[in-house]
């Protein structure tokens, strides 16, 4: 059995609890908190991706949508010219987190491009969102010389 805090205007998920005896998760709200709603949930969800794959709509806990980071080329050489075009499908307007600096994407400006002129792994992850999440990813700037 899992416990479940969400903001109402939204449905982000704010907190989760998770045990066998539905009255400890129970003494677990707060029942004069206006921002925030709380739902009990039977279904067997792992605790530890509820907030990263979830969020609650009309009282029920729903599936984010799915995106996909790609990069193309995953590797490249660090010669300052070559570009790394990373894109999110389907798209949505959203930041991304390269190195944990946020860069948006706009229907106007839908493809980051990375150069490099230095050997880097480039670690590329999506903002978190309320309706969707993504899997990070990791794309290399090789030595030219290699």
């Amino acid at each position: 059995m899992m416990l479940i805090k969400y903001r109402h205007t939204d449905g982000a998920i704010r907190g989760t609890w998770s045990t066998d005896l539905e009255s400890l998760l129970r003494h677990q709200m707060q029942g004069d908190d206006p921002a925030h709603g709380y739902l009990m949930q039977a279904e067997d969800i792992d605790v530890g991706l509820v907030s990263d794959r979830y969020y609650v709509t009309g009282e029920r806990l729903t599936p984010k949508t799915a995106l996909t980071l790609t990069a193309d080329p995953t590797m490249f050489p660090a010669d300052g010219r070559t570009v790394c075009r990373v894109t999110v499908t389907p798209f949505v307007p959203c930041t991304l987190l390269v190195d944990g600096q946020p860069l948006a994407l706009t229907p106007g400006d839908s493809v980051l491009e990375l150069t490099a002129q230095a050997a880097h792994t480039f670690f590329i992850a999506l903002d978190p969102m309320v309706t969707a999440w993504a899997e990070p990813i990791a794309v290399e700037a090789a030595d030219a010389a290699r």
